[in-house]
């Protein structure tokens, strides 16, 4: 299959991924697609949700809920800063700038551990331009997402922010040991991770096991570490 231009590659990635990393690995300027896309799917999700909800009873039940040890005139204070604009502001640079942070260690990693290749010719900025195509299954969640806020009424759960989550499926309580690490887990990931398994071998020479540890150990041990120290 050819794929020539980044729309052939957004169109064809779905179903034909291998043709379109083997593309990318000569092109040039192509992963400002994706990146758009990502970040106005992120930014648009926040938006409509922070439009859409009861912010009084968002403020209540989901902000100041960590704040019941403070004194009274305190948390009056900082429910008086937690104004719509500043918490939609806060959610939506405060995310992106993380995950531009996340994709740069990825990439950093990436690059370093593909060096295991001494054909490797592929930079820092290669990596991370491949990145931003790994994210695009995060539309999917996207389209979950818009589905799910515009079906609901003022009082819409923060879940619907993450509706790929294993929790969803799990259903563990914010009060729950292991919470935070159920909620983390995205069942999304999987889909990137075989994505990345496929851009490697298509951009090195690396064996299939040398490729699957590249890819899959970091998430394991991530996820096995943080369960045992639960």
């Amino acid at each position: 299959m050819s794929v020539n231009t980044p729309r052939h590659g957004l169109k064809h990635i779905w179903r034909h991924p291998s043709a379109v990393f083997a593309a990318l690995s000569g092109a040039r300027g192509w992963s400002w697609w994706p990146f758009t896309l990502v970040v106005l799917a992120y930014s648009g999700i926040q938006l409509l949700y922070f439009n859409q909800i009861d912010f009084d009873w968002y403020r209540e039940t989901h902000l100041m809920t960590g704040l019941a040890d403070l004194a009274p005139a305190d948390q009056r204070t900082i429910a008086a800063m937690m104004t719509p604009n500043r918490i939609l502001l806060t959610s939506i640079l405060g995310g992106l700038a993380l995950l531009c942070a996340l994709q740069g260690v990825i990439a950093l990693y990436l690059h370093r551990l593909t060096q295991l290749d001494d054909e490797n010719i592929h930079s820092f900025g290669d990596w991370f331009g491949l990145c931003w195509w790994l994210l695009l299954p995060t539309l999917v969640a996207s389209i979950i997402s818009l589905v799910w806020i515009v079906s609901s009424g003022s009082e819409i759960d923060p879940a619907a922010l993450n509706p790929t989550s294993l929790n969803r499926l799990v259903g563990l309580a914010s009060e729950h040991v292991g919470y935070a690490l159920v909620e983390s887990m995205d069942l999304l990931t999987l889909w990137s991770l075989a994505w990345l398994f496929l851009a490697i071998r298509s951009w090195t020479r690396l064996s299939r096991l040398v490729t699957g540890l590249i890819t899959f150990t970091p998430a394991a041990l991530l996820y096995g570490l943080w369960a045992l120290l639960l």
